[in-house]
């Protein structure tokens, strides 16, 4: 059981990373976007199937809460305000006032009673 800090941040405003959630390896997109000055994110399975796409990166948000079938990640991601003050991310705090969480699925059950 486990909450696992997903590693991205805002050093690249186009950023590609390779996480592990619970077995299996997704690929975790950032783009900053200068007109919308908002943070944008597609997650992909290994294999290369987009989960989402261009997913505005906003606090409080579960980017894949809506994606079914078996390549979703069992758990959940969640977009969370380090400082507790609901501001969406800038361009420079992804990664450090702004982190996503990934909650396997086990934590979930626990923290929800079953």
């Amino acid at each position: 059981m486990a909450v696992l800090r997903l590693p991205i941040d805002s050093t690249d405003p186009h950023a590609r990373q390779l996480v592990e959630l619970e077995g299996s390896t997704y690929a975790i997109e950032t783009d900053w976007n200068d007109r919308d000055q908002a943070w944008f994110c597609s997650i992909y399975t290994n294999e290369g199937t987009a989960l989402i796409t261009g997913y505005r990166l906003v606090i409080g948000a579960l980017p894949i809460r809506r994606v079914v079938g078996d390549t979703r990640p069992p758990g959940e991601i969640q977009v969370v305000d380090t400082a507790g003050g609901y501001v969406d991310p800038g361009r420079d705090d992804l990664g450090s006032r702004v982190i996503l969480l990934y909650w396997e699925r086990e934590t979930l059950e626990a923290e929800l009673g079953g």
